[in-house]
């Protein structure tokens, strides 16, 4: 069974917005798109740059350091030079908060 962990309130996401968070020694961005929770590691698998500094459109994230895009959907790297896709996470709500699945390993 996937672990379970906290991420936020629910309140604490917006529409469009990109936020960030440290669960565990993970950097994590999430945000909503379209009613969806969007969560993955929010460090460029390229360099180590924090995608949150980035520009966020529709559900895409670009790196400004490289310009490397990433989808936030399935964390498929778009375009070089990065090549290995972002983490992402399942969200599960529950009585207003979020928690992230970890998989089981």
């Amino acid at each position: 069974m996937n672990e379970r962990i906290y991420l936020c309130e629910k309140s604490d996401l917006k529409e469009g917005i990109l936020s960030s968070f440290d669960v565990e020694d993970v950097k994590l961005m999430a945000t909503i798109r379209d009613g969806k929770y969007l969560v993955a590691s929010r460090i460029c698998t390229h360099k180590t740059f924090d995608l949150t500094q980035g520009h966020y459109s529709d559900g895409y994230v670009t790196c400004t350091l490289h310009t490397s895009t990433f989808d936030l959907e399935d964390g498929e790297a778009l375009n070089p030079p990065a090549t290995e896709p972002l983490d992402v996470y399942e969200v599960v709500e529950e009585e207003g908060k979020l928690y992230i699945l970890l998989p089981d390993e």
